[in-house]
């Protein structure tokens, strides 16, 4: 059996109605849940041999630190000793092809970014002039991280309700943060976790990363 886990709701019925289409003898039992909190699993009757958890992508790297290591083992004690995790992971490269990758010509990064601040004024009350903020993507190769800001084009107050905040030019509103790593870096914040390596993948250009690890 299959149980999928996802913060939106609607999205996980379709994908699971189109899996279930797919597989029509897999059963699944879907879970609409934040998997950054405490998640109660079902169990499957009967118990399954083995427990597989699937991270696809890479939002392991929009984790802080301490915060992965607590999501893992989170992962590590649903799968119990000899559960498997496999999980992807962006690989550190040159800071000008990361860099590239979160301020695109497409400007679709710099939408997702700016969609903060729409989001305070609709649902905030707040007044922030967009097209006075512009989208900042740098790479913090000491903490080994993408950083996404919205620097502030002009000397500035934006009120949120009845708080009022001042901007200098050039001043930045650090957004988010994503962390790249190399095989050895993920390997020991897996470790802290009780995750042992078993095997890795990668693409040809060594840009990304799907490892394999059992608990402990």
């Amino acid at each position: 059996g299959i149980i999928p886990v996802d913060i939106s709701k609607d999205q996980l019925i379709e994908a699971t109605a189109e899996l279930q289409t797919m597989y029509p003898d897999l059963k699944i039992i879907p879970i609409p849940a934040d998997f950054t909190k405490p998640i109660s699993i079902p169990k499957l009757s009967p118990a399954p041999a083995n427990r597989v958890a699937f991270f696809p992508g890479s939002t392991i790297g929009n984790f802080e630190p301490d915060l992965a290591i607590s999501f893992l083992q989170g992962v590590t004690d649903t799968i119990g000793p000899g559960g498997l995790l496999l999980i992807g992971f962006d690989l550190k490269k040159q800071t000008e092809t990361l860099v590239a990758a979160y301020d695109d010509k497409a400007g679709i990064t710099e939408t997702f970014n700016k969609n903060i601040l729409h989001r305070i004024n609709t649902e905030l009350g707040g007044n922030f002039d967009i097209q006075s903020f512009k989208h900042i993507a740098r790479y913090n190769e000491k903490e080994g991280r993408v950083e996404m800001h919205l620097e502030s084009q002009t000397n500035q107050s934006v009120s949120i309700k009845n708080t009022v905040f001042q901007f200098m030019e050039k001043e930045t509103i650090h957004t988010e943060n994503c962390y790249k790593f190399t095989e050895t870096d993920f390997k020991a914040l897996a470790s802290k976790a009780g995750l042992s390596p078993v095997k890795a993948w990668n693409d040809n250009r060594r840009y990304f990363a799907v490892m394999l690890f059992r608990a402990s």
